[in-house]
């Protein structure tokens, strides 16, 4: 798998996300004590600078990934046995 070019040790890259959609999910990621940060430049899948402001690269360090991994499943739908998710 392919690193980000800003991604840090104890991160990983979970993809490019609208900083403007992304404020409704921060509240949930408050909730359940996930550590993320944007980075400076979303690339797409052939390595070119997505141009504009709202989309940019989001980190997950490693020590909340599980969780995060957990809160995606839950908000997916997809997934009924999620536990220990706080939504509200």
């Amino acid at each position: 798998m392919l690193r980000h070019k800003e991604e840090r040790k104890d991160e990983i890259f979970v993809g490019n996300e609208s900083t403007i959609i992304f404020e409704n999910q921060k509240r949930l990621f408050q909730l359940n004590n996930i550590n993320y940060r944007f980075g400076n430049v979303a690339y797409d899948i052939y390595g070119k600078i997505i141009k504009g402001s709202a989309t940019k690269p989001l980190f997950i360090k490693r020590d909340s990934y599980k969780t995060y991994d957990k809160l995606m499943r839950k908000l997916s739908g997809f997934t009924t046995n999620v536990e220990g998710i706080l939504l509200s």
